[in-house]
């Protein structure tokens, strides 16, 4: 009976745990879409597994910690979104990420990085920044393809030749048959990590998490059956002992 009663709580927990991994949301890596001296605007992609409306936003600045909130919306099931920002100083270095929040869980991309355009900065402009705990960077290479977002418009280089109409339209071509090749990035449905993430001797998903504890549970019900027979097994070796002690015979 102590089994059955062990089986059920622990198949309770993993039931739980599994319903709350598994309604997390995920994030592909973010990029940005359109860069200038002083603008630029960022996107992302979320996906709920669950059809869930996902809160979503992102945090920027000019330290390795983002922590400026911007772009703060609701995503239903899975889509594109972006924002812009403004007042930037030109020639500075900037760094990024997206947030989505469902379910009591709150999901990060990495951490990219993108330099503006332009000259020397004016002194005394800086950006709003809030300290928090350092987290792993990604290097911006160049934008993602997506579409119905803002064209992308080429990082300025002095030696470059000048851009044309035919050159945009080249761009946005280009744009829009990479994001038909590549649609959807490579997700495991049971997964509610980060893409890009990197692992180590624990597990690296939830859904690794998930077949750990049904690896542990069956250990325990397996080692606590073993005890009990064992238990039982004593027992019945002392009844049948004392039986004989009751019906040997009396040695006058």
């Amino acid at each position: 009976m102590n089994t059955i009663q062990y089986s059920a709580i622990f198949g309770l927990a993993m039931f739980a745990f599994a319903n709350h991994a598994l309604a997390a949301p995920t994030l592909i890596p973010s990029s940005v879409t359109y860069l200038s001296d002083t603008k630029a605007t960022v996107v992302s992609k979320v996906f709920n597994q669950v059809l869930n409306n996902t809160t979503v936003w992102f945090e920027w600045g000019d330290t390795q910690t983002p922590a400026t909130v911007i772009g703060l919306t609701d995503i239903y099931q899975q889509g594109y979104f972006q924002a812009n920002i403004n007042n930037l100083i030109p020639g500075k270095t900037y760094y990024f990420r997206a947030v989505a929040f469902d379910g009591g869980t709150t999901v990060y991309s990495p951490i990219v990085s993108f330099t503006t355009t332009g000259g020397v900065a004016p002194v005394g402009v800086v950006a709003p920044v809030i300290a928090q705990p350092a987290t792993p960077v990604v290097a911006y290479t160049q934008p993602a393809p997506i579409q119905d977002v803002t064209p992308v418009e080429q990082k300025k280089v002095s030696t470059a030749p000048a851009v044309t109409k035919n050159t945009v339209a080249s761009v946005k071509k280009t744009t829009e048959n990479a994001l038909a090749k590549s649609a959807e990035p490579a997700l495991n449905a049971n997964s509610a990590t980060v893409l890009g993430a990197g692992g180590n001797i624990l597990p690296g998903t939830l859904i690794a998490w998930l077949g750990l504890f049904i690896a542990i549970l069956i250990a325990v019900i397996l080692i606590r059956m073993i005890i009990e027979a064992s238990e039982k097994r004593k027992q019945m070796l002392e009844q049948l002992k004392q039986r004989d002690l009751r019906e040997a015979p009396l040695v006058a």
